[in-house]
C-alpha cells in the first residue's frame, strides 16, 4: 500500500501518532471480547475529549455499554 502512495505504520502507537486531525476517529476491526479491551487500553492514552472509537466487530452489547461508560469519563465517544 505504501508503494502506491498509501500511508503505513508498524504499530498502534505509530498509527495514533499519525492521527492529528481532531476529533480523531478510530474504527476497530478486531475480534470481539478481550481483544477489543486490549486495543482500547493501548490507544486510550493517545485520545482526547471529543475523539470517537467505533467498534466494527461483533461485540456483545453489554460490553459495548460498559466500554462506552468507561470512555465517557474521559470525554471519548
Amino acid at each position: 500500500l505504501e508503494e502506491i502512495g498509501g500511508g503505513g505504520c508498524h504499530s498502534l502507537e505509530e498509527l495514533m501518532g499519525q492521527l492529528t486531525t481532531s476529533p480523531r476517529i478510530v474504527w476497530l476491526m478486531v475480534p470481539s471480547g478481550e481483544m477489543v479491551d486490549k486495543v482500547i487500553a493501548r490507544i486510550q492514552p493517545y485520545l482526547s475529549k471529543g475523539d470517537i472509537i467505533i467498534d466494527g466487530g461483533n461485540s456483545f452489547y453489554k460490553d459495548s455499554v460498559r466500554r462506552s461508560e468507561q470512555l465517557a469519563q474521559q470525554g471519548i465517544y
